[in-house]
């Protein structure tokens, strides 16, 4: 027996580059909770605003916008049409203390830059406790794993460990069949449908005709996820939305 699902959507919104689309898809959508990547925190006050959500907003760097040349931290947000009741966080790679504007210079310059953070909040639905669980997770080259991501995946397969129930959702940089994929997957159900092979949408990202599913959304057993979709056509990456119940 199941609860009531709650509508679920999570994306990785491409910062500042698709603000009106990725607005009128939550609008039409109605999502209960939103998970998001790569939100720089003015544009999460806005949203948090505009949709009339309650939110957090976790940084992972200091990037400068392309539309005003401004600097501001981004990083992973969810939003919540319901009161969130508690919201935490940890890092798993960097400290918020150490917050600082992203060094591009080279690979291992951004990995001592931008972070890697777990984002966790609880919602009530329906009488029930939602831990709902999002981040961005270390990005390497060509979807190949290196060192930075394996001592990564598990970091944050450690701090996991000690949650007993949630959803976790996010870009994981790190296709399905691979490495990283796999590692959490051992763990964690895969609620992507295995005809989808790929989350990278074929029109605004910027290398056409690529295709690795490096989007997910993991669940424990005593979560369902159900009617789950990739939607094109809001950014860079697919939307996942799915509408989620706990077994009760």
């Amino acid at each position: 027996m199941t609860g009531k699902s709650l509508l679920l959507i999570s994306l990785n919104i491409e910062k500042e580059k698709h603000p009106d689309i990725v607005r009128k898809f939550f609008v039409d959508s109605k999502p209960d909770v939103i998970c998001l990547q790569e939100v720089y925190e003015s544009d999460f006050i806005n949203l948090k605003k505009e949709l009339a959500m309650d939110g957090r907003f976790y940084p992972m760097t200091i990037l400068e916008r392309s539309d005003n040349d401004r600097f501001e931290k981004i990083g992973v947000v969810i939003l919540s049409k319901l009161k969130i009741v508690s919201g935490d966080y940890v890092y798993y790679r960097g400290d918020l203390k150490d917050l600082g504007i992203e060094d591009k210079k080279s690979l291992e310059d951004k990995y001592k830059t931008s972070f890697a953070v777990l984002a966790k909040v609880k919602v009530v639905y329906d009488g029930n406790e939602f831990n709902i669980f999002s981040t961005h997770f270390t990005w390497a080259p060509d979807g190949l794993a290196n060192d930075t991501q394996r001592k990564d995946v598990a970091r944050l397969l450690e701090i996991l460990s000690k949650e007993k129930s949630f959803v976790l959702s996010g870009d994981f940089n790190a296709p399905r069949g691979g490495e990283i994929f796999a590692k959490i997957a051992e763990k964690y159900k895969d609620n992507i449908p295995p005809e989808y092979d790929s989350s990278i949408d074929p029109d605004l990202h910027r290398k056409k005709g690529l295709r690795l599913m490096v989007d997910g959304l993991f669940s424990t057993p005593d979560y369902i996820a159900e009617d789950v979709k990739l939607v094109c056509g809001v950014s860079d990456h697919c939307a996942i939305t799915a509408k989620i119940s706990l077994k009760i």
